[in-house]
């Protein structure tokens, strides 16, 4: 399997047709991957409940749930 920088770099970094995403958005896509390849824990939100970079980072999770999924 490949590393969670490397799935990334797939689906972010390399991809030139994918729409741009917030720095939080792409931290819980991050997180997510860590998590689910390495076993890296998620640790605290790192952004304040309410606001939108919070919600963003909770989008960056589902959509990395997501790209794992088709992975698989």
């Amino acid at each position: 399997m490949r590393t969670a920088q490397q799935l990334f770099d797939e689906n972010f970094t390399n991809n030139p047709t994918r729409e741009k995403r917030s720095k939080a958005y792409k931290f819980g896509v991050m997180a997510v991957f860590n998590f689910k390849i390495h076993g890296v824990a998620y640790g605290e939100v790192p952004f304040k409940a309410g606001t939108a970079a919070f919600d963003a980072y909770f989008a960056g999770i589902a959509e990395g749930n997501n790209i794992l999924v088709r992975e698989n």
